[in-house]
């Protein structure tokens, strides 16, 4: 999906639907447009190391935050673990980058400034 069509899709949802059942409802009917088996789909002719973790699934900026621990020490960790699959280590990297683009754009800041925390979180 290019970014336009994105763009497209997310401005659709949100100005069509006012109330939360509605919301949804659009939601829904986006999926068909791109159904789950076909999410990790653009990753996958990509060189990949070999190494293969239990991944996240779903590794983006909002799906990291702190805990407590039993010892009363905070840690910060992923919060959402419900699409975890045996994948490359590099499919999370790669989702987690691409947030950290989208995350600038949503604040107004720029594509540069969107590439420069990306390359950050990647090192």
């Amino acid at each position: 999906m290019n970014k336009s069509t994105g763009a497209k899709l997310h401005h659709a949802a949100d100005a069509s639907a006012s109330t939360p059942a509605e919301r949804r409802a659009a939601g829904k009917r986006m999926r068909d447009t791109a159904p789950r088996n076909t999410h990790a789909a653009w990753q996958a002719p990509a060189p990949v190391s070999g190494i293969r973790v239990q991944a996240c699934g779903d590794c983006h900026l909002m799906n990291f935050g702190g805990f407590a621990t039993p010892e009363r020490r905070l840690i910060f960790d992923i919060n959402d673990l419900d699409e975890t699959l045996p994948a490359p280590w590099e499919w999370d990297l790669k989702r987690l980058v691409a947030s950290f683009v989208l995350a600038a754009r949503s604040n107004g800041l720029s594509d540069a400034a969107g590439c420069d925390a990306a390359t950050a979180c990647a090192w």
